[in-house]
């Protein structure tokens, strides 16, 4: 059978140019031996299996040969040339929330947080053994109105990971809060982010406040707002509530969404000209640090690389380069602390490799006494002796 010029053309086109999958391909004939190509491409797609199976395993043994290298460098390097400075606190947080976040009424399921809790049990080990220090957390759990709709109740995630909030705190780690104003709308049966009405966003404040109080006995003294949304009303509020730490803000600009697909109302407020050190804020501006202010809340903002957030999950040859920029360049910038936070469905996805790698790489810093981990609260009393003048007034801090 002679096939028409142009689809042969065609057929030929996609053999050379198209997919991988038809480079071994034996041409537009063998369509007329069809059980014959099925078995080609059935082999085909096996023989890739096994490729990517073998490429994996090479990959994980550089990682390793990798690790192992930047762990002797780091001995070298303290070794011909010890830090004989002061340790700048580290804080590791974690935003403690269901899967999704425009949650499913149907599966609102918190998988992710139960594995992220499973594999700390091996990052901390990891972390001690390369460090000689244990590795401090501060977990953000969500106890708001979403919680409250989708699972039945606000402290559901304070109540269903009881076990592991016992096990944190005898780890020496530190429970916030972390907190997300959705709104369940009826009509279109979907979550909306309701940064816009102001009223209901510290109405959500209260309520978790409360969700806390009512699970642990005491006000949290760490919070974090989601989508780094923050204002100040809310700043007054968590001062009026007995809230001592924010960890909201990040160097970053303003948007409408953090994903742009979702609902929502408001603004994210622009975070370009944050400062990177721990401040207390001013009463016109919670950007804005006010140097007489001595009691209220305080901020730790996130750790910001080239103007944006040096995100915990990067790449950790990119996390590696801005770690050492960032702490040679301490003295002069003033630095006063190291935040990172990521949300606990990292630990489903494939970044969780990434933050590992960039955790143990904190961890190398330890040993050499350049960083030390630390939690919010700890991070902050930390600062206070350290200065030991406004706005870190060690008897704030208590």
């Amino acid at each position: 059978m002679t096939r028409p010029k142009p689809i042969a053309r065609l057929l030929h086109k996609v053999k050379n140019h198209a997919f991988p999958l038809f480079r071994s391909w034996p041409g537009p004939r063998a369509i007329e031996q069809p059980d014959k190509r099925i078995a080609d491409l059935v082999q085909l797609c096996e023989d890739r299996l096994r490729a990517i199976g073998a490429l994996g395993s090479e990959i994980a043994e550089l990682r390793r040969s990798r690790s192992s290298l930047l762990d002797e460098v780091s001995a070298l390097r303290s070794a011909a040339a010890p830090y004989r400075g002061p340790a700048i606190p580290v804080v590791l947080g974690v935003d403690v929330e269901p899967n999704a976040r425009a949650v499913d009424l149907r599966d609102p399921s918190w998988d992710a947080t139960t594995a992220f809790f499973s594999k700390t049990v091996d990052l901390r080990n990891r972390v001690r053994t390369i460090s000689g220090a244990p590795l401090h957390i501060t977990w953000f759990p969500r106890a708001d109105p979403q919680v409250e709709i989708s699972n039945g109740s606000a402290d559901w995630a304070l109540k269903h990971f009881e076990a592991e909030w016992r096990i944190a705190q005898l780890e020496g780690d530190e429970i916030g809060l972390h907190m997300h104003p959705w709104r369940w709308d009826e009509v279109t049966r979907g979550w909306c982010q309701d940064h816009g009405d102001e009223g209901w966003v510290l109405q959500c404040a209260r309520s978790s406040i409360d969700a806390y109080r009512g699970a642990f006995g005491k006000t949290p003294a760490a919070y974090r707002g989601g989508d780094r949304f923050l204002s100040n009303a809310m700043v007054r509020l968590l001062e009026e509530e007995g809230v001592q730490l924010d960890l909201t803000l990040e160097r970053m600009p303003g948007a409408a969404r953090l994903v742009e697909a979702e609902r929502g109302t408001g603004n994210i407020p622009d975070g370009e000209n944050i400062p990177p050190s721990a401040y207390r804020p001013s009463s016109a501006d919670f950007r804005v640090p006010d140097p007489d202010k001595t009691s209220g809340l305080g901020m730790l903002p996130l750790t910001a690389y080239e103007q944006e957030t040096l995100a915990p999950w990067l790449p950790n040859i990119r996390f590696e380069e801005a770690l050492d920029r960032l702490l040679a360049a301490a003295p002069e910038n003033g630095l006063t602390h190291l935040a990172f936070v990521a949300r606990s469905d990292l630990a489903n996805i494939p970044q969780w490799e990434a933050y590992v790698d960039n955790v143990i790489s904190l961890a190398r810093r330890v040993r050499e006494g350049r960083l030390v981990f630390k939690t919010a609260s700890e991070t902050w009393e930390y600062i206070g002796k350290s200065r030991s003048q406004p706005p870190f007034d060690e008897s704030t801090t208590s």
